[in-house]
């Protein structure tokens, strides 16, 4: 019995006296809010922009025809943001309703090479009792697109800049 109160006494002192973290959270590096340029690809074909306000929502505005030709159309979809960057919602396509669903694609850290700025991508389909039909809409942020990183610039020597303890910036 009494050791298991040294114990409980060594774990109490223990908390009590622990530095503070420094450790910094895992957030996403790069902004996902802004204004995005867009194409639309499918069933219809065009182009636009979309203005994310992150943690709320994503504003389609797209200018669609017919993937064959003929008489085009504007798309203004206003879609929820949920967790994990997802977001969905209804609008019409050519005067047809459609539900859309997409994402945010932000990288996971400062040096993530494959993904530059962050990615929006959305798949959208008709929900009338004619034929489905479905088209894609893939977009990005051109500042963040554009922007060097400390990888470009050749100023990352993968070392990272802590001490290997845990302390660093």
């Amino acid at each position: 019995m009494a050791r298991y109160a040294y114990i409980l006494v060594f774990l109490i002192i223990a908390l009590t006296v622990a530095p503070e973290s420094t450790a910094k959270s895992r957030n996403k590096p790069r902004p996902s809010g802004g204004t995005y340029t867009l194409s639309v690809a499918g069933y219809v074909t065009g182009q636009g922009s979309a203005d994310v306000s992150p943690g709320s929502s994503v504003h389609l505005m797209l200018s669609v025809a017919p993937e064959g030709g003929g008489k085009g159309a504007s798309v203004d979809a206003v879609l929820q943001l949920g967790v994990s960057y997802r977001f969905s919602g209804e609008s019409t396509v050519l005067g047809r309703p459609a539900h859309f669903e997409g994402r945010l694609d932000v990288p996971d850290d400062d040096k993530e090479r494959l993904l530059r700025g962050v990615r929006l991508v959305c798949r959208f389909h008709t929900t009338d009792s004619q034929p489905v039909r479905y088209a894609s809409v893939v977009g990005y942020i051109p500042a963040l697109a554009d922007a060097r990183d400390r990888i470009d610039s050749g100023d990352d020597d993968g070392k990272g800049n802590g001490n290997g303890h845990g302390h660093g910036d």
